[in-house]
C-alpha cells in the first residue's frame, strides 16, 4: 500500500518541480512525520508525486518549490486516486481464493 500524508502533514510539506510532460507540471510533496522521545528529534521523511494540468493552473505562478498548503488542491486529488487504488486493490485481494489456484 501506498503511503500518503495527512492533510496537515501535506500542508506543512515543501512540493518540489519535478518535469513538464503533455500539458501536466509534475511536483514532490516530501513531508517529515515522526518525532523521537529525547532531545534529537528521530523524524522519516516521505513523498509523493502528484500533476498539476496546466488547463487547471489558471493564471497561477508556479516556483521550482512551493509550499505545500499552497498546493493543498492537487495533492488532495492525487491522495483519493491513490487511496481508490488501494481499496480496489484490496478488494481483488479479498476475491481472490488461494485454495482453487492450479497447484
Amino acid at each position: 500500500m501506498t503511503r500518503l500524508p495527512t492533510l496537515v502533514q501535506a500542508a506543512k510539506g515543501i512540493c518540489d518541480f519535478e518535469g513538464y510532460e503533455d500539458g501536466v507540471l509534475y511536483y514532490r510533496l516530501t513531508w517529515y512525520s515522526g518525532g523521537g522521545v529525547g532531545e534529537i528529534p528521530q523524524a522519516t521523511s516521505s513523498s509523493l508525486r502528484f500533476p498539476v494540468p496546466c488547463d487547471d493552473s489558471g493564471s497561477g505562478r508556479f516556483e521550482p518549490t512551493m509550499k505545500g498548503i499552497n498546493m493543498l488542491r492537487w495533492i488532495r486529488k492525487e491522495i483519493a486516486r491513490q487511496m481508490e487504488q488501494d481499496e480496489l486493490i484490496l478488494k481483488a485481494r479479498a476475491e481472490w481464493d488461494p485454495g482453487s489456484a492450479p497447484a
